[in-house]
């Protein structure tokens, strides 16, 4: 995975955490190069990836372009907003009564991935309101 170097090893850390805790499966993590930088083809591959060059709804970077986001298991923790769901085998997982805790893969409030990355001050797209990115961590803001 590729981050930004000033919070490279606190991505380690928060990834052995959640690896030493045993309950949590990342289903794969391969570099975006891999699915020619298509954000798309990647989250359709229920890819865990952190760096991708690609621009907000506004023109700037995102904080994927800047190293400071990073996206886990999209499949089982889609992107949701109205009736749009990405990807849309996430379909299953876009509601809040659909995510239990039993899911394999799945990030809900209080689990140790949002523990994990909360402690380090990032903060989690589940927690969104207009839009909801269970997805998505990022360091240092939306």
């Amino acid at each position: 995975m590729v981050v930004a170097r000033k919070v490279a090893a606190q991505v380690a850390e928060i990834f052995a955490e959640i690896y030493r805790n045993g309950k949590f499966r990342i289903f794969q993590m391969r570099l975006i190069d891999d699915f020619d930088a298509d954000d798309d083809k990647s989250i359709a591959a229920n890819n865990t990836s952190g760096f991708n060059c690609r621009l907000t709804d506004h023109g700037g970077l995102s904080k994927h372009a800047l190293g400071l986001a990073i996206d886990i298991n999209p499949v089982q923790n889609p992107y949701r907003e109205g009736s749009l769901t990405a990807p849309e085998a996430g379909r299953a997982y876009d509601q809040p009564d659909e995510r239990r805790s039993d899911i394999l893969g799945i990030i809900t409030e209080g689990d140790v991935v949002t523990r994990a990355f909360g402690r380090r001050g990032w903060s989690w797209g589940g927690r969104w309101k207009h839009t909801v990115d269970y997805q998505h961590f990022s360091f240092g803001g939306h």
